[in-house]
């Protein structure tokens, strides 16, 4: 007994014979499932191929497929629906056929093969015909296995011969299957429908020699009875791939790699004129090309055919081999033929490197664009997707019988029926992504707006469109606000140079509805494809290395200017209507603004001194740097001091500036005026207040003294926003006995980012703030701060020491403190002001000796920006007295108030609540007032030995 059976006898029963015959059965039975399970899971996950390569021993099972075809039992009961053909061939005949094919390791049918051919005779439809057959097909699926691809010729090729079969002369029988199953017919099925010339394809059922071989695809070849049946005269010449020249090499290298299939009767001779020409025209630069393509090439045609391959993703026709076309020689162009088109899964619509004839023409955005209309037709029609499917479906239900029974094909009926499937999924998959691809719309508008007008550029806008799409975009109206008087016209950059000219077209005027300015346009922009350089296209290894890699698209610029006289342009709500030229979709539109001005005067801070002094003739040169000498000045522009220099202006100067304009420093400037001679800033017009006096780091240990700088206003230089009229930027200066008035933006004088001092200076009526410290350990002592629109005094984050400044009649605050400061602020008037001390977002100011007098409320601390946290400032020896309210704070927020006089009185050490008997200058002169200095200790050094509440 063998030894697997041993077991049976520890089995209770299965001594008995029949039992052990029957577990025997059910062994065999369960281990043939297991093969024919492992046989249909490779099958149907497409594991044979793994199979094969992994396991070498168990390559018997991957080939093993046929054995599924025992599910399919039923077919063989089944009557096929097919036209029958049938060769009857003599043995001796098919011997030969067999005995000279090539080893299977030959990749083609030689040339010398495919003329022996041998007689037989075709039965077809009742009639018998006189044939030559033989194999072929130019890989070995078609000729290395049982199951044989087939050449057909009538033996009598004459045209009014009454024994064509259905028209055709010759015919191939390829194994079904090799075209991408159904797939290549339905492309043909489709490329009628746009009207291209295809040759007579069908299925149908061959037997030879009474032997049944399952289906074929009957495909018509390439002879005069072909072009007479697409109503094509049949005296011209038909182009393909010379088999014997190619060898997966570019066949538009040469014209020796291209071979007729009719020929020019009318010729002298076997004339490749046309090739050549062709060829040549594929040289030469690409204007030339654009130009001269379409009187060679039939471009319809050409669209057409493009779109039949991309329907189905395929990449059939390529630089080696299945371009087939004809010259129509009354028309004196190509035309093209689809040709072994394939399906291939595309993720998504693409154009790729295919040909060098594709991918010329596709290279021109217009061609592109052109093409791209044929295949939207064809896919927003939903009734040719419904029809395509019909086809395909009635296709499948007519041939699924015929593979069914058809046993020697290399692959199982199961995988049959699931390509078909997911071959139609792909269809649908494939539509839907050419119409997604093409619906797409984004498009980046860079508006750049020249604020700073120069009457030498009168242009006000160039408008940069960035497309990125498959598709082409419309721009079909552009329209903006803009309150003031003015014209504008719309030019377009016709030469592509980025620069408004002369050779650039005027596309219309904008018309004007109120306050919105308008044009309306037709301007279609294309993203160009970024394909290599046309000269590679005839080199075998390009193509080699590059074939069916997607040609990337590369984001192309589209220009227009919008051209005007007005002085500054700042318009508002700038709007661009741009849709998907084929769907009419309105773009997904970005928009980046980008004000020329910003970075107008960068190359300014670069000059050396002469280049300057070239530029600006109104200074001169001294050997310590540049010099403005006394005198009253127009200044009309923006003056940028450049760096590594300085700048001195002389007594008694008086700089009167035009509108919005400005001066920057980038190296330190000395502003010294004397008190009876002062150095003025000021606006040639003061209903239009000029820009600013800008310090940059460059400009460290720069000084003003006795100067006058009033009606300016802010701006926005080489990337730095100068908020200040006189604005001084990681620039350490000294202001002494100046004047900051009535400047028109956030501050009269802004100190940032430096350790600056500010003294005996006068801070007078400016539209919001008179000064204003961000991130400055600064010291201002002895100022007055007057009837400013805002705060008199603005302090953000770091230890400013304010010290002995008076300040009244502030819009809003005298003090304002926040950002973290932690400012010193000792012996200070606030009086009649909105708020007399503001403490904000965790500052922790300490106050003393100040007297706030006469404020809707004397001190202030709330959180304003949640980021921080509440004021928490500390007083000491203050008076606080006669403001509607005294003390006021939010929940988050504390002041600690010590030894201070405060109306109506306030919980904490040494508090009073006295009348402080104020004298003339707002000194208390009540003797009860007197403190203690022991805690100020750090402070006497400024402090009187004897010190009351309040000011000193």
């Amino acid at each position: 007994m063998p030894k697997l059976f041993r077991i049976f006898k520890y089995i209770p029963g299965t001594q008995n014979r029949f039992f052990k015959k029957l577990i025997l059965v059910f062994f065999i039975l369960g281990l043939i499932a297991v093969i024919f399970l492992t046989i249909f899971v490779a099958e149907y996950k497409d594991f044979n191929d793994v199979i094969k390569a992994k396991v070498p021993k168990l390559s018997w099972l991957a080939e093993s497929y046929n054995l599924l075809d025992v599910l399919y039992f039923y077919s063989y009961f089944q009557e096929t629906k097919l036209p029958k053909y049938e060769i009857i061939i003599e043995e001796e005949n098919l011997k030969v056929l067999n005995e000279n094919l090539p080893d299977i390791s030959e990749i083609t049918l030689s040339e010398e093969y495919k003329k022996n051919s041998v007689p037989a005779i075709l039965k077809y439809n009742g009639e018998d015909f006189e044939v030559k057959v033989r194999y072929r097909g130019d890989s070995q699926v078609h000729w290395a296995y049982p199951k044989k691809s087939w050449r057909v010729e009538l033996t009598n090729k004459t045209m009014e011969d009454k024994g064509l079969i259905n028209g055709m002369e010759s015919f191939n029988l390829i194994i079904g299957g090799d075209r991408s199953l159904v797939t290549e017919q339905l492309s043909y099925y489709r490329s009628k429908k746009l009207g291209l010339a295809v040759p007579h394809s069908e299925f149908v059922d061959l037997e030879i020699n009474g032997k049944y071989q399952g289906a074929y695809w009957l495909l018509e070849t390439w002879d005069k009875t072909f072009l007479e049946k697409n109503k094509v005269a049949s005296d011209i010449n038909l182009y393909g791939e010379n088999v014997e020249r190619y060898e997966q090499k570019n066949i538009f290298a040469s014209t020796d790699r291209w071979t007729k299939y009719t020929s020019d009767e009318m010729a002298l001779f076997d004339n490749f004129a046309e090739v050549e020409q062709l060829l040549y025209l594929l040289e030469i630069p690409d204007e030339e090309f654009y130009e001269k393509i379409s009187e060679l090439v039939d471009l319809d045609s050409f669209y057409k055919w493009n779109t039949i391959t991309l329907l189905v993703g395929g990449d059939g026709q390529k630089y080696s081999n299945n371009i087939r076309m004809y010259f129509d020689n009354t028309q004196g162009k190509f035309n093209f033929i689809p040709w072994d088109i394939s399906q291939v899964e595309r993720p998504e619509l693409y154009d790729a490197y295919v040909s060098p004839i594709i991918d010329r023409i596709l290279s021109n955005p217009r061609f592109l664009q052109e093409r791209n209309n044929y295949l939207w037709d064809y896919v927003k029609n939903e009734e040719n997707l419904e029809d395509d499917l019909k086809y395909y479906d009635e296709l499948f239900g007519k041939v699924k019988i015929s593979f069914h029974k058809d046993h020697l094909k290399l692959y199982s009926n199961l995988f049959f029926d699931r390509q078909v499937s997911n071959r139609r999924k792909l269809l649908i998959e494939q539509v839907e992504n050419i119409k997604n691809k093409l619906s797409e719309a984004k498009v980046s508008v860079e508006a750049r707006i020249d604020t700073d007008f120069n009457s030498s550029r009168r242009v006000v806008a160039d408008l940069n469109f960035l497309t990125q799409n498959f598709n082409s975009l419309n721009i079909k109206k552009i329209s903006f606000r803009w309150d003031e008087p003015g014209s504008f016209k719309l030019y377009d950059d016709t030469n592509n140079n980025g620069i408004w000219d002369d050779k650039d077209q005027l596309v219309g005027n904008f018309k004007r509805d109120n306050k919105w300015h308008e044009i309306d346009l037709n301007k279609e922009i294309f993203a160009r494809r970024d394909y290599d350089d046309y000269k590679k296209f005839k080199q075998d290894k390009f193509y080699q290395e590059n074939f069916f890699n997607p040609v990337n698209i590369i984001i192309t610029p589209y220009r227009l200017f919008i051209v005007s006289q007005v002085p500054k342009f700042v318009p508002e709500n700038f709007k661009f209507k741009i849709e998907n030229s084929l769907t009419g979709k309105e773009a997904d539109l970005t928009k980046r603004f980008i004000d020329l001005a910003t970075f107008a005067n960068f190359e300014d801070i670069f000059k050396n001194r002469e280049q300057f002094i070239l530029d600006n003739p109104i200074f001169k040169l001294n050997e310590e740097g540049i010099v403005l000498q006394t005198g009253i000045y127009q200044i009309n522009k923006d003056i940028i001091i450049p760096k590594n220099t300085s700048l001195t202006i002389q007594v008694g100067t008086i700089l009167n500036f035009a509108s919005s304009t400005s001066m920057v420093s980038y190296s330190p400037v000395n502003i010294s005026g004397t008190k009876n001679n002062p150095i003025i800033f000021t606006a040639q017009d003061k209903n239009r207040p000029w820009g600013v006096l800008g310090l940059t780091s460059g400009a460290d240990g720069s000084i003003i003294n006795y100067a006058i700088f009033e009606h300016g206003s802010d701006d926005y230089i080489n990337g730095i926003y100068f908020s200040g009229m006189v604005s001084s930027y990681f620039a350490k200066t000294a202001i002494d006995n100046s004047t900051f008035q009535y400047a028109q933006a956030d501050d009269g004088l802004n100190i940032k980012n430096s350790s600056s001092t500010i003294s005996n200076s006068f801070f007078h009526r400016n539209s919001a703030d008179g000064l204003d410290l961000d991130f400055s350990n600064s010291r201002v002592e002895n100022n007055r701060f007057i009837g400013n629109g805002n705060d008199g005094l603005d302090l953000s984050s770091h230890q400013p020491f304010i010290l002995n400044n008076y300040i009244e009649g502030s819009g809003d605050k005298g003090i304002s403190i926040g950002e973290d400061s932690k400012a010193i602020i000792i012996n200070n008037l606030m009086k009649d002001n909105k708020i007399g001390i503001e403490i904000k977002d965790l500052s922790e100011p300490q106050v003393i000796n100040c007297t706030i007098i006469g404020n809707e409320i004397g001190i202030n601390s709330y959180q304003k920006k949640a980021i921080f946290g509440g004021g928490h400032g500390k007083v000491y020896n203050s008076v606080i007295w006669a403001n509607d309210e005294q003390i006021t704070f939010d929940n988050k927020s504390t002041i600690s108030i010590n030894q201070t006089d405060v109306e109506g009185g306030y919980e904490g050490n040494g508090n009073l609540n006295l009348d402080p008997k104020f004298a003339d200058d707002f000194k208390t002169q009540n003797s009860q007032m007197r403190i203690n200095l022991d805690y100020l200790k750090q402070y006497l050094e400024i402090l009187p030995k004897e010190l009351f509440m309040g000011i000193y």
